[in-house]
């Protein structure tokens, strides 16, 4: 089974419009698709998956009727298929995301230390064991100390 995903910007929660291809299911879903899921993301990051339905009115009610049936465990496998197709695609976003970044208070020292090391032409120390020199270019942690034998 293959995950393909339609992104859309439509709605400020949902992610993208899901299809799952049988390209390679053997028996009589061979070479079927299977589409009208929806991904959403909701508060916290949560992610859910919406199963494809029919929506019809009775009496003025508007109704749905679940295209796709089966036990909890069916439906569990489903989403799971899903969530982890998509975490699949969308990782290398969410790592770049993730990239370490330095605390501003460091990013302010590292400023000051860059104006002071050229104003006096001199290495200045930083607080997390790095020094920057006088050309303002140049920044590497101390070396470790070594023991005398």
């Amino acid at each position: 089974m293959r995950v393909d995903f339609a992104r859309t910007h439509a709605h400020t929660t949902k992610r993208a419009d899901v299809v799952l291809h049988f390209d390679q299911a053997e028996g009589i879903l061979e070479g079927g698709r299977l589409e009208g899921f929806g991904l959403f993301e909701h508060a916290g990051g949560e992610l859910r998956v919406t199963m494809p339905a029919k929506t019809y009115t009775i009496n003025g009610n508007p109704r749905a009727y679940a295209v796709l049936r089966g036990s909890p465990a069916f439906i569990a496998a489903i989403e799971s298929a899903i969530l982890c197709a998509w975490r699949d695609e969308t990782r290398p976003a969410r790592l770049a995301r993730m990239e370490p970044r330095e605390p501003a208070s460091l990013a302010e020292e590292r400023k000051r230390a860059t104006i002071k090391a050229r104003r006096t032409r001199r290495t200045v120390k930083l607080s997390n064991g790095g020094s920057i020199e006088p050309s303002g270019f140049e920044w590497a942690p101390d070396e470790p100390a070594q023991a005398k034998p």
